[in-house]
């Protein structure tokens, strides 16, 4: 996978990587990029606290938008809570507080807002004064069914949020107003975007809930640029390792439609049983090149049915290290092939420090800088 994208920066294409460990960035990819490219570089990295780069979930301007990210933030807290408190009454208030925040048009909220949703009378009433709820389902939640619930629910929701966001790691970053970076430009104009989502550093269930709202970010892009016709789009390259932990039911989408848009995907995992069903028949449905590596034999078993008949379970469970059976298209153009390791970084690379400062003038703010624009947004409202 570093070959191929390493060769695609050289190509001058425009590219994006979801890292979950961080060492493919690090020491693959940032000390093989061109000096005449430094600058096309947005670095996505959480642990870099100092320079918090900014990601709003709740922006989104249509209603497939606004459909997808509700589902998208939903499933986001769901991860972030990781736990037995999240149950049906949990997943109702999240739901409902994240319809109400999207149903108003006249602002940009942001994760923070859930909590002063939930936690301030008086901010809620100003929102539900403020939507568009033709049916009154929303305001008929919180005005009737939301003070009903029990306050140990509502008091152990809030402490959970509290705990969540007040992780310097997701709230200096998901609770910015505006984000910083904009995808589209990175599409349209063959930027390189790299998402370091070290699970060593973050935690997998960080790493997870970043990861799963980026992929999520690079399909709305990608849907976004329906409109323009398709022999005009410029060509996006999209790498995802260990996809399965960033998938949900609406990445068989992608997998479907991204073509139609010049997104190219590749994505990597190690073990057929970590795909639900629903995504690995749409790889086998979808997909067009496969490598296989060595792997094990109910892994072997599931996959040569897929390859050329001649190749049996065993073959693929013996294949040496850095060797793939690779097919291309149909089953019968199956063949072996031999992976190479990138060449090593030259003088004509960037200095990996110099890309990282180049990003961070461009699309991070100072953790204090972030702090402050959130308190003059509004003084009112939940703020770290």
């Amino acid at each position: 996978m570093a070959d191929m994208i390493i060769q695609d920066i050289l190509n001058g294409n425009g590219v994006g990587v979801i890292d979950p460990h961080g060492a493919l960035i690090r020491e693959w990819i940032l000390p093989r990029i061109p000096k005449e490219r430094k600058d096309d570089v947005i670095l996505f990295d959480p642990a870099d606290e100092e320079y918090p780069i900014g990601f709003n979930m709740f922006q989104a301007e249509t209603p497939l938008e606004r459909r997808l990210v509700k589902n998208d933030i939903v499933v986001a807290f769901r991860r972030l809570f990781q736990d037995s408190s999240w149950g049906d009454n949990i997943a109702t208030i999240i739901r409902t507080t994240v319809d109400t925040l999207l149903a108003d048009n006249s602002r940009v909220y942001s994760l923070l807002d859930v909590v002063n949703m939930i936690n301030d009378e008086g901010f809620r009433y100003e929102v539900l004064e403020r939507i568009r709820d033709p049916l009154g389902a929303l305001k008929n939640f919180w005005l009737d069914l939301y003070p009903s619930y029990q306050t140990s629910t509502i008091g152990a929701l809030k402490r959970r949020l509290f705990d969540i966001l007040g992780d310097p790691l997701i709230g200096n970053i998901l609770g910015q107003k505006e984000t910083t970076f904009n995808l589209r430009d990175a599409m349209d104009n063959r930027k390189i975007f790299l998402a370091s989502l070290s699970k060593g550093i973050l935690g997998e269930h960080i790493s997870n809930v970043f990861g799963g709202l980026l992929v999520s970010k690079i399909q709305l892009t990608a849907l976004a640029r329906a409109a323009q016709a398709t022999e005009s789009l410029t060509p996006f390259y999209f790498y995802v390792d260990e996809f399965q932990n960033f998938t949900n039911e609406s990445f068989k989408e992608i997998l479907s439609e991204s073509s139609k848009y010049k997104l190219y995907l590749t994505v990597a995992h190690q073990f057929a049983s970590q795909l639900p069903t629903i995504i690995r028949d749409a790889i086998i449905g979808n997909v067009g090149t496969w490598f296989i590596f060595n792997s094990s034999h109910k892994d072997g078993r599931a996959i040569a049915g897929e390859l050329a008949d001649e190749i049996t379970a065993d073959d693929i469970v013996k294949l040496p290290r850095f060797n793939t059976f690779t097919r291309m298209g149909t089953a019968a153009n199956t063949f072996t092939m031999a992976t190479i390791l990138p060449s090593e970084p030259t003088e004509a690379h960037a200095n990996p420090h110099e890309i990282i400062e180049a990003s961070r003038a461009k699309y991070c703010r100072a953790q204090v800088e972030a702090a402050v624009a959130e308190e003059e947004d509004d003084d009112d409202e939940f703020t770290f």
